[in-house]
């Protein structure tokens, strides 16, 4: 998917780049969904970080009609090529858009792109968590309605609260390395609390007989297998970005 982006300068006299082209990934859509959810989570105006993706250009300003498309150009000469030179490029995500900002090479001269927003790349904004003064709000009513029961009341909303605060799509990985179970991970640790794990191996090679556990099958017989109970932990690994960089 590529953007064609138009750019600002803080002085509208200094020269600098005009366009910037951008053709965005998997990988770098993968990465600006990251960079929207930190947003989110950590209660912030933006996340940035130095991306050198963009290919800064010129406007062929003579091609272009009244509200049509912008269109880029090659720069001409040394004046413009040293003007289309950037350093110090970052990606700059809130949790409505995205932007590039640099400066010129060698100059204090600093650029901005014009804000591409989420939904472009088919990105739904994140989804707020409830807020303290929502759940106290919740608690009230509860304790001001028809339960009248304290222990009732405390188990009620222990359920509202575990209700509001799992994510919409909870996500689950299991992490192998050498073909050995590593871990088995979650986004959403709560709702995985009470499973019972197991890791269930069929490849009995040179395991003592004694090892082994009768596995029920479907059609009724019996088939052994290594068996060992192993429990979920909570992911310190973007599962959902992993799962967007599969589609």
């Amino acid at each position: 998917m590529k953007f064609t982006l138009s750019i600002t300068t803080r002085d509208e006299f200094t020269e600098g780049p005009e366009v910037a082209v951008v053709e965005i990934d998997n990988h770098l859509k993968s990465r600006i969904r990251q960079l929207a959810s930190a947003v989110k989570i950590l209660n912030v105006y933006s996340v940035r970080e130095l991306n050198g993706y963009p290919t800064f250009l010129m406007r062929a300003h003579d091609q272009e009609t009244e509200n049509g498309p912008i269109v880029p150009r090659e720069p001409e000469g040394g004046f413009e090529e040293m003007a289309c030179r950037a350093e110090c490029v970052t990606l700059n995500v809130t949790d409505s858009g995205f932007y590039w900002n640099g400066y010129v090479k060698h100059t204090d001269i600093r650029f901005e792109t014009q804000t591409v927003p989420l939904s472009d790349l088919g990105i739904a904004p994140e989804p707020a968590h409830p807020t303290v003064e929502t759940l106290e709000k919740i608690e009230a009513s509860i304790c001001t309605g028809s339960i009248n029961d304290p222990a009732i009341q405390q188990v009620v909303l222990r359920e509202v609260r575990k209700t509001l605060l799992q994510p919409d799509d909870p996500y689950l990985g299991i992490v192998l390395e050498g073909g050995l179970v590593q871990a088995i991970v979650t986004d959403a640790p709560k709702l995985t609390g009470n499973w019972k794990v197991m890791v269930i191996d069929y490849d009995t090679d040179g395991t003592d007989p004694e090892l082994l556990t009768p596995v029920p099958q479907g059609d009724g017989s019996l088939a052994s297998a290594w068996v060992h109970a192993d429990y979920i932990t909570e992911a310190e690994i973007d599962l959902k970005a992993v799962w967007e960089s599969l589609k």
